[in-house]
């Protein structure tokens, strides 16, 4: 059972949490009973949580409600949640799920847990929450706060870490150590091939890891130093499930992860130009450009009908659809069409226009095009 609250989901009752209501079934029964050591001894462990870790009791009443400006410090993404309903455009499994992500945004920036709180109510999700969960409103606050304040105390690193990934104790690693570090990283992560680990510098330093199976885009320091949070990312593109450890072998992991990468200099990579210009390099490597080598070749065609990347007479040309596809579906971030092009021409594309014959029929599409040799 994933939370105390699914004891009350009974057998033929109904489940609320979507908008189309579940039946509550009960799928199979046993006598067996099992003793919480006989748990330990199989492995299973409590993820995410910090053994002395006792969440601040939160009042409800005692809280401010945050003001809407920078002193939010939270990003636009997470304030528009803030200001929506249900799940989210279905971006999360359900309404609850998108009320722990904005709550735990709201504790990593710093603000009291009852300023959180007071903020989440105030809010319109807040309000959608209290119709979501009639007559238990307030225990549910209570229970996604308490859940939300062990998850985020469980991604902070401690001193060394911080050390580390802020670059204050870099150990330089040969060519050769680092092969090694790899082939030792891959092992314990379900025999994995991992080829590269690069880090790219900037105030939340990002990790990505290159392996046989793909691009596996780790994200910030929390998400390897959590486990749980590591596991989606690495697991959705190799295809290989990662055991479960404890709390002193996940340790030698990330301590593999960061000795092990490649230090990125991205320098304004915090701005929006910036990370638009590491996600479109990325894109590139990931989708590199088909040449069209010849008029009528029809690979290069059909890079242009699929909105993959393509060149044309030398320079890379790329189309918004499926820039904007690759920074959703495969970097997990959104960004709005008109905003990816104004970055776009701040990074030196030009808008363009490609014409193609598809069955003997002449076609245009625009694209945004970078001269051969632009930087």
């Amino acid at each position: 059972m994933a939370d105390a609250a699914r004891v009350m989901r009974i057998p033929g009752t109904q489940n609320y949490k979507h908008d189309k209501p579940t039946d509550v079934t009960l799928v199979s029964q046993g006598d067996e009973t099992y003793t919480l050591q006989q748990f330990v001894d199989a492995g299973v462990e409590e993820i995410g949580r910090v053994a002395d870790a006792t969440p601040t009791p939160v009042n409800l009443k005692g809280g401010k409600v945050l003001t809407r400006d920078a002193s939010l410090k939270i990003g636009s993404q997470m304030l528009a949640l803030l200001d929506t309903t249900g799940n989210h455009d279905m971006e999360y499994g359900s309404g609850s799920e998108a009320d722990f992500a904005v709550i735990c945004a709201l504790l990593r920036s710093s603000h009291s847990p009852a300023d959180v709180a007071a903020t989440f109510v105030a809010s319109k999700r807040g309000e959608d929450a209290r119709g979501r969960k009639p007559g238990h409103y307030d225990d549910y606050i209570e229970r996604t706060m308490e859940s939300a304040q062990l998850a985020v105390g469980a991604e902070r690193p401690d001193v060394d870490d911080m050390k580390n990934i802020l670059g204050k104790r870099r150990v330089e690693v040969s060519d050769e150590n680092r092969i090694a570090l790899l082939a030792e990283l891959g092992h314990l992560l379900a025999d994995v091939q991992i080829t590269e680990a690069r880090r790219y510098l900037g105030d939340d330093p990002t990790f990505v890891l290159y392996t046989d199976g793909g691009v596996v885009r780790v994200g910030g320091w929390a998400n390897v130093v959590n486990q749980t949070r590591f596991r989606g990312p690495f697991e959705g593109v190799t295809g290989e499930v990662i055991p479960p450890y404890d709390k002193a072998a996940w340790a030698q992991v990330r301590a593999l992860i960061l000795k092990a990468s490649v230090d990125i200099e991205v320098h304004d990579e915090a701005t929006e130009q910036g990370q638009v210009r590491v996600w479109v390099e990325e894109y590139l490597e990931v989708h590199p450009a088909t040449s069209e080598r010849a008029e009528f070749n029809e690979q290069w065609r059909d890079s242009i009908r699929m909105d993959n990347p393509f060149q044309m007479n030398g320079d890379t040309c790329i189309t918004l659809n499926g820039t904007k596809s690759f920074i959703k579906n495969v970097i997990g971030e959104r960004i709005d069409r008109k905003d990816l092009a104004r970055l776009l021409r701040a990074e030196g594309w030009e808008s363009d226009k490609v014409n193609i014959m598809d069955d003997d029929r002449r076609t245009s599409k625009r694209v945004f095009r970078k001269k051969q040799g632009a930087s």
